[in-house]
C-alpha cells in the first residue's frame, strides 16, 4: 500500500516539468511562472534555492546523470546550464 513519506511546498502555481536526480536526494521543478525550483529532500520540505533567471515558461528541467549539473529550457529560447 502505497504511504505518503514527506509532502512538498515548492511555492509554484503551474508546474511544467521535473526531474530527480540519479541520488534521490534532489528535485528540480520547472514552472509556467518562469521559474526553476531546486528541492534539497535532507533539508525541508521548502525549496532550496528558486531561479528566476527566464522571461517566459520554463518547459524542461533535466539533471545530468553523472556530473553535478543540471540545465533548463524556456519559451524564451534559451536554455542555461
Amino acid at each position: 500500500e502505497p504511504v505518503l513519506v514527506k509532502k512538498l511546498v515548492p511555492g509554484m502555481r503551474w508546474i511544467s516539468s521535473m526531474d530527480v536526480h540519479p541520488s534521490g536526494d534532489h528535485i528540480l521543478l520547472g514552472s509556467y511562472d518562469k521559474r526553476v525550483c531546486w528541492m534539497d529532500l535532507d533539508l525541508g520540505v521548502k525549496p532550496y534555492r528558486v531561479l528566476r533567471s527566464h522571461s517566459r515558461a520554463v518547459r524542461g528541467v533535466k539533471f545530468h546523470p553523472k556530473l553535478p549539473l543540471f540545465a533548463d529550457a524556456s519559451d524564451d529560447a534559451s536554455c542555461h546550464v
